[in-house]
């Protein structure tokens, strides 16, 4: 899936999850409101069908590819979201869990600088939060490991 973002919206420099100096945080949330605008306009399909329930879903299909039973994962940052999600909504699949320096679920923190539109296409928050995050790629899927 493309955003289609700008060049200019590329530049690993502009992707960092903390302020300016003194604090500031103007460009931060510029940055995430042209890319969550971007992703919003250029996503497609792709984009309107992304959740996390979908992708737990999807760790769970390749779980059951590879024949196994149940999960065993380690999850880190968003990772650590996707995996609570998929153990609870597939508790009796899922193994021993490890959930390291999760992050806040909670999108009605970040649902400023995400556009209204983006927010309906993605209910559970978590791609409005990961546009408007500034501290990784956007647009991409979680990192629970198997």
């Amino acid at each position: 899936m493309s955003c289609g973002l700008d060049p200019a919206d590329l530049g690993s420099s502009l992707m960092k999850g903390w302020p300016g100096k003194g604090g500031d945080i103007t460009a931060n949330v510029a940055w995430a409101r042209r890319v969550a605008q971007a992703c919003a306009r250029d996503g497609g399909d792709v984009l309107r069908g992304m959740s996390t329930r979908t992708e737990a879903r999807d760790i769970d299909s390749l779980r059951a590819a590879l024949g196994e039973p149940k999960l065993s994962y380690w999850g880190v940052s968003y990772g650590t979201y996707v995996g609570a999600v998929y153990a609870t909504m597939f508790p009796r699949r899922t193994d021993r869990v490890v959930l390291d320096s999760n992050d806040d679920p909670d999108h009605r923190r970040y649902s400023d600088v995400t556009p209204p539109r983006l927010r309906q296409r993605l209910p559970d928050g978590v791609g409005s939060r990961q546009a408007s995050a500034g501290g990784r790629p956007p647009c991409r899927g979680g990192s629970a490991g198997a």
